[in-house]
């Protein structure tokens, strides 16, 4: 920071201080100060509260409590010049406790906190969330864990920084600005500076993590979906004495077995678009790879016609896999009343393959 002399056309350095230097404490100061300046963090907040300490069982503190402009509740913690590595794990759970505040129990400790009317109190809420005057019975604060954290210190160590990190990367609404306060004789400074998320690249950071917590929930729908669908069929499997009555489920998109052969494999594939029953060979060595196709070739016509349909038969070259196919386009995994169908197919299918192909098999050099 820096002082300007307009009549010298020079700039004079102001040195940053620490709180204990200006003889600024916590609770006296510095909460006081962020308490009379609603818009310190950038933004309007309302206070509702101060030391509250109203809770089942503990007698623990938050420094303040505020709403902001859309209801959520903020817990914000202040240090002096260091936050020390336990006010994260000291915030989350002052959301925990908070996360039960209901909107009634706001509008009282607003009334408590300013020393108004509980009529007051409401209307005050009103007013800052610029909510309909002519309904004042119905509207939520505090909704679901919508809870936010604010932590401002001088300084914050690695522990926290990489901990705040990893909370916003999980989507808990957590920043962490930096007070540093400065001197000029008699004159006192405080620059107020968000440091996480940085400011500049908050609304990226935010949208990041809430797009890799829709992927992993997506993920982990699709992954019970196939679970769900490979027990169903494993069971079905089981009565009719089928050969993937021994196989473990899975939460991936096929079921594999061996076909008397190590390196011969036959699978259940279930996609989207498509259901597949496939013979895949799959020696390590490509020679030999394309040479027992090559032999079960020589006989597609003869396989094709004890199956009663055709087959889709690929050999990649440069590759140590062939495969040989029947696929069914008009079943979807995604809708569980194709399901019956589906396990039926595989069912069906799986064992003509091994009744079909097995004696090819056995007299592959």
């Amino acid at each position: 920071m820096y002082k300007i002399n307009k009549v010298a056309k020079e700039l004079i350095e102001i040195k940053p201080t620490t709180f204990k230097k200006i003889e600024a404490l916590e609770r006296q100061d510095i909460q006081q100060w962020i308490k009379s300046t609603p818009n310190i963090f950038g933004e309007e907040l309302l206070f509702i509260a101060e030391e509250f300490d109203e809770w089942d069982k503990t007698r623990e503190r938050p420094d303040l409590l505020a709403l902001d402009k859309e209801g959520k509740l903020v817990i914000i913690e202040n240090k002096r010049d260091d936050s020390g590595k336990e006010v994260t794990w000291q915030a989350l759970k002052y959301a925990a406790y908070c996360s039960t505040i209901t909107t009634k129990k706001i509008i009282d400790m607003h009334k408590n906190f300013m020393k108004i009317s509980e009529e007051d109190s409401k209307k005050n809420i009103i007013s800052f969330l610029k909510h309909d005057n002519n309904d004042t019975e119905n509207f939520e604060l505090n909704k679901n864990n919508t809870q936010r954290i604010i932590l401002a210190s001088k300084y914050f160590p690695p522990e926290v920084t990489s901990t705040v990190y990893w909370l916003i990367n999980n989507q808990i609404n957590i920043k962490c600005f930096e007070l540093t306060p400065y001197q000029d004789e008699d004159n006192l400074f405080l620059n107020v500076q968000q440091i996480l998320p940085p400011k500049d690249t908050e609304e990226i950071i935010v949208k990041v993590a809430e797009k890799e917590k829709e992927e992993e929930s997506t993920n982990n729908l699709r992954d019970e979906l196939y679970r769900n669908f490979w027990e169903i069929f494993v069971s079905k499997c089981r009565e009719q004495n089928n050969v993937f009555s021994q196989r473990n489920t899975t939460k991936g998109d096929y079921l594999q077995i061996s076909l008397n052969h190590s390196k011969i494999k036959l699978s259940c594939e279930a996609r989207q678009i498509a259901c597949r029953v496939v013979i895949t060979l799959q020696d390590t060595d490509e020679q030999t790879n394309k040479l027992h196709f090559n032999q079960l070739n020589e006989h597609k016509d003869e396989i094709e016609n004890q199956l009663g349909y055709s087959l889709k038969w690929e050999i990649k070259e440069g590759q140590q896999q062939s495969r040989i196919t029947y696929e069914k386009n008009r079943y979807d995994i995604n809708n569980k009343q194709d399901w019956k169908n589906i396990h039926e197919f595989f069912i069906k299918t799986t064992q003509e393959f091994i009744d079909v192909f097995t004696p090819y098999i056995e007299n592959l050099d």
